[in-house]
């Protein structure tokens, strides 16, 4: 019986490592607010959070001008209500953990944008539409390349959809990504690994006496 617990736990920790870990991410914007919801699957235990994101117009555009202060983030709690989310200190590039590593271990099945233009000149619309519909697909591959992401074929669609006689943008983006327990840490691994590296560089370059 002793004999067996070993192999057990082996098989368990293997299991284990390869349990999917699968990232829904929705984004809806109508107006000047957005509603975010991100959904977490580990094997068969979900975890979702809520966000909403509202964006001041006269605050944005006010003297002097201070875009960052017109975007505020709520969190969005599961029984009603809401907590306003504080933007923390940004941190020196060196203290930052890479994303780049992290992004890697994961494969996107799904990237779609779906969006409603309206411009009151209907020519404008459409021609407008129509290159959106040509370009927003090769330009979201062209980034999930750069960031060296496993991207499924046909995973990316958008439809841009006109709106004639009025002014309007709404517009819902979704995306799905996978992986598994064994990747997630090779890449935290890694991300750490260039992170320790950027901070020895930002070290050497601070005690290296200067010339001149």
């Amino acid at each position: 019986m002793k004999a067996l617990i070993i192999p057990a736990l082996l098989a368990s920790l293997a299991a284990l490592m390869l349990c999917p870990v699968r990232l829904r991410l929705d984004v809806r914007q109508s107006g000047f607010s957005a509603r975010i919801r991100l959904k977490v699957l580990f094997g068969l235990i979900p975890i979702s959070l809520r966000y909403a994101l509202e964006f001041d117009p006269e605050r944005a555009f006010a003297q002097p001008l201070d875009l960052k202060s017109a975007f505020t983030l709520y969190r969005l709690r599961a029984f009603g209500g809401r907590e306003r989310l504080e933007p923390k200190p940004k941190k020196p590039r060196a203290r930052r953990l890479p994303a780049a590593p992290m992004l890697k271990a994961f494969c996107v099945k799904k990237l779609g944008v779906r969006a409603k233009i309206g411009v009151e000149d209907a020519f404008c619309c459409a021609m407008l539409c129509g290159e959106l519909n040509a370009a927003v697909p090769s330009a979201l591959t062209l980034i999930m390349n750069a960031l060296q992401v496993e991207l499924r074929k046909s995973a990316v669609k958008a439809v841009f959809l006109p709106q004639f006689g009025k002014n309007a943008l709404e517009t819902e983006f979704s995306g799905i990504a996978q992986s598994n327990l064994l990747k997630l840490i090779e890449g935290f691994a890694a991300a750490l690994s260039e992170k320790m590296a950027r901070r020895r560089r930002a070290e050497q370059r601070n005690t290296c006496p200067q010339t001149g």
